[in-house]
């Protein structure tokens, strides 16, 4: 499945779930949170101009806009 990373509605990337986590990280869209004990939590922050979601998703809600 291909996933699209979107700002504000502008496509930023576009492919495997992975890899758009890796570009949302390395561009500081996308942060890693710990426990206290210094554990990774199983949750990512996105900060609150980013989407991800799926390529076929976004797709439906431009045609739904047009």
């Amino acid at each position: 499945m291909t996933w699209i990373l979107l700002q504000e509605g502008r496509p930023l990337f576009c492919g495997t779930y992975a890899d758009a986590l890796d570009y949302g990280e390395r561009h500081q869209f996308i942060a890693r949170s710990w426990h206290v004990d210094g554990t990774e939590t199983g949750t990512r922050i996105l900060d609150r101009s980013i989407m991800l979601l799926p390529e076929a998703m976004w797709a439906r809600r431009r045609r739904a806009a047009a």
